[in-house]
This record gives structure tokens, C-alpha cells and sequence, in this order.
């Protein structure tokens, strides 16, 4: 597997060399993976353990509103990261 990213390795340096721009947008995509996947299923997980069912209401009133939808999609369209659905 070592030999595989040793033969990789120049092919990707000369292409962050050439295409900065396409680097710069992967590196940002990773990091909203990196990011987002972590606090959505933080944030789905704690509502569904606390005791209360308000705050689990609270939340699919929240999926289901349009302002979610559009930001799930600016975020699967720029980072290529899929959001729960409600």
C-alpha cells in the first residue's frame, strides 16, 4: 500500500501545483465533512437521549422547515456531505 502513495505522491503534488484552486476546494469540502458529520450526529444523538420528546419535536420541526432544506442542500452541493432528512 506504501509503494501505491509513493507513486501517488508526485501526481498530486504537481496537480496542487498547477490546480491550487481544485486543492483548496477539496481541502474545504474535507473539512466540512470533518466538521459537520460530527455535530449533526452529536446534535441528533443528545436529542433523542434527553428524556424529553419536546426537543425531538423541536428538531423535526426544524428538518422539515425550508431554511434546513436549503442549507441541507448548499451543504451537499459545495461539500458533497448528505445531512439527515427529517
Amino acid at each position: 500500500m506504501e509503494g501505491f502513495f509513493d507513486l501517488l505522491k508526485p501526481i498530486l503534488e504537481m496537480a496542487a501545483g498547477k490546480y491550487g484552486v481544485v486543492a483548496q476546494v477539496l481541502g474545504i469540502m474535507a473539512m466540512f465533512r470533518v466538521v459537520f458529520k460530527p455535530l449533526v450526529a452529536l446534535a441528533g444523538g443528545w436529542v433523542q437521549l434527553t428524556p424529553s420528546m419536546k426537543d425531538n419535536e423541536s428538531l423535526k420541526k426544524f428538518m422539515e422547515s425550508k431554511a434546513y432544506k436549503f442549507f441541507a442542500f448548499l451543504v451537499d452541493w459545495f461539500a458533497s456531505l448528505k445531512l439527515p432528512k427529517a
